[in-house]
């Protein structure tokens, strides 16, 4: 996949999504601020993991919908914000404490009011958990 360079535009949007503070808790960062489909990243530490010592199931699904929010971003107007409309999971293996985990997400079809994208969550070359997500694409309104 070539790496697509991020307008500028959307630098606000991006820095919105990164600063939030689930996000911040959880040490998403981005892979390459300047390459996009590189996606994100985070390690598993303690405050992320469940009772076994693995990536919460819940920091995963979080993983993948911010994936999907960060890949859809550059295709965006300025007008325009998305909104998650269904997130489905496939849950394939855990990810346990100090793992260098990766999330990605590509897009399958942007319409004009709903985007559709596949997002993954994965250690090295194998895959954690995979989703199809569905956005929704709103038109903001000038008041």
């Amino acid at each position: 996949m070539s790496a697509r360079l991020r307008p500028q535009r959307q630098d606000h949007r991006l820095e919105v999504l990164m600063a939030t503070p689930l996000h911040g808790y959880m040490g998403l960062r981005e892979a390459d601020p300047a390459d996009p489909s590189r996606g994100l990243e985070l390690t598993v530490d303690p405050k992320i993991a469940n009772n076994s010592g693995m990536l919460h199931g819940g920091m995963v699904a979080t993983a993948l919908d911010v994936a999907a929010a960060y890949a859809i971003f550059p295709e965006l107007g300025d007008d325009e914000v998305v909104l998650t409309n269904s997130l489905s999971i496939s849950y394939l293996r855990p990810a346990p404490l100090g793992s260098a985990v990766w999330a990605r997400a590509q897009i399958l079809r942007r319409g004009r009011a709903t985007a559709f994208l596949r997002s993954e969550v994965g250690i090295g070359d194998k895959l954690i958990a995979t989703a199809q997500v569905v956005k929704a694409i709103v038109t903001l309104e000038e008041e």
